[in-house]
């Protein structure tokens, strides 16, 4: 075998170690909750963010964040999914959320169960519910979205990467 076989076989080792090393991570939290409802609005320059706390099927209660373009009015808006990992809310850098907003759209994102702010248990991989329970965590917050009174509730979506293609649909 050649030198840079053996390179790049002992680094897939090592990636492959690392990655089935996050699956056994307790994610567990006792994060008091968030309120319940929508919290006040913070203006930035090119945008506007509202803090939002919701509870899900199972009684957990979830925070995230809503983006809204700068000017006030009545909005399409989607609900942000992440992968399969330890994920809070991504933040206005986020390459994906600039886009959304300049283009009318605005956005809920939030920090996955057991993680950052919200409650319950993140990541339980041997529940056979775990798929419909995080399915359950995207349908509150996009109740919850819809309710904003700046959010069209008609047209209320959801994306993500990812888990987002397991859990989304």
């Amino acid at each position: 075998m050649t030198k840079k076989y053996e390179i790049a076989k002992r680094s897939l080792y090592w990636i492959l170690i690392f990655s089935m090393g996050g699956l056994v991570v307790s994610c567990e939290t006792d994060t008091p909750p968030v309120p319940i409802g929508f919290g006040d609005v913070k203006v930035f320059e090119f945008y506007r963010e509202v803090a939002v706390g919701w509870q899900s099927s199972d009684g957990a209660v979830l925070s995230g964040t809503l983006f809204l373009p700068i000017d006030t009015g009545v909005y399409a808006a989607c609900i942000w999914h992440f992968g399969s990992n330890r994920w809070t809310r991504s933040p206005y850098q986020n390459s994906g959320m600039q886009w959304w907003l300049r283009n009318g759209i605005a956005v809920l994102t939030y920090d996955k169960r057991g993680v950052g702010r919200s409650q319950g248990q993140c990541c339980p991989w041997t529940e056979p519910d775990y798929f419909p329970l995080l399915g359950s965590d995207v349908l509150s917050g996009v109740r919850a979205l819809a309710s904003h009174p700046e959010i069209d509730s008609s047209k209320v979506g959801a994306f993500g990467f990812s888990q987002a293609g397991w859990v989304l649909p």
